[in-house]
């Protein structure tokens, strides 16, 4: 369980919203694949039929939403000028109340666990992964002039998500030990991630 939580960043909740700020619409696209590649993961469950998996994954918003914005581009529809602005309102609030929900969920958790365990996730999830990234990017010539790149780093430097402790709860794994993580790795994000952009927009 500690092996998966280290892998799961907030690629979602955070990371979109993270990327949007910085990289706009375009940088959303790139984001969203790394979200649709961990979602896919996430529903298929081996333990479930191809049915089961189907009808949680069309109770998810976020499948909905991307296929919704598949259809009607490729059937070219065009909303009403109110409907657009207040779908346009709706998404630009969608990051921070999910970040403040996130801060909700953890408000009564005491932040009480094994330091070493926690201190080994955070280093996995915060400079580990953005460095093997970064080595891979290397490895396969992109540039970080690439906003790909710079997605795919700023994606891999998120906090762990809340996802983590939905699964250890599930399976009664490493529950608090998880939940804590999820909070140190969330603070200690804020100068991790602030460092990156940094080397990232300085050092290319």
């Amino acid at each position: 369980m500690l092996i998966i939580a280290g892998i799961y960043g907030n690629v979602a909740y955070m990371g979109i919203s993270m990327t949007e700020f910085l990289y706009g619409k375009d940088g959303v696209g790139y984001a969203s694949i790394i979200v649709g590649i961990f979602l896919l993961e996430y529903f298929a469950d081996a333990e479930r039929s191809v049915k089961d998996i189907l009808k949680n994954m069309s109770k998810n918003p976020i499948i909905i939403a991307v296929l919704l914005g598949i259809l009607f581009s490729a059937l070219k529809v065009s909303l009403p000028k109110f409907a657009d602005d207040f779908l346009s309102m709706v998404s630009k609030s969608a990051g921070p109340i999910a970040l403040f929900a996130i801060g909700m969920f953890f408000a009564n958790r005491k932040i009480i666990s094994s330091k070493c365990q926690i201190f080994v996730l955070c280093l996995a999830n915060l400079i580990l992964l953005p460095i093997i990234t970064y080595a891979c990017g290397l490895i396969f010539g992109l540039s970080l002039t690439l906003t790909s790149f710079k997605v795919s780093l700023l994606q891999t430097a998120m906090p762990l998500a809340a996802t983590n402790f939905v699964l250890a709860q599930k399976y009664k794994i490493d529950e608090e030990v998880v939940a804590n993580s999820i909070i140190y790795s969330t603070i200690i994000s804020l100068f991790t991630i602030g460092g990156l952009l940094y080397l990232v927009e300085n050092f290319h």
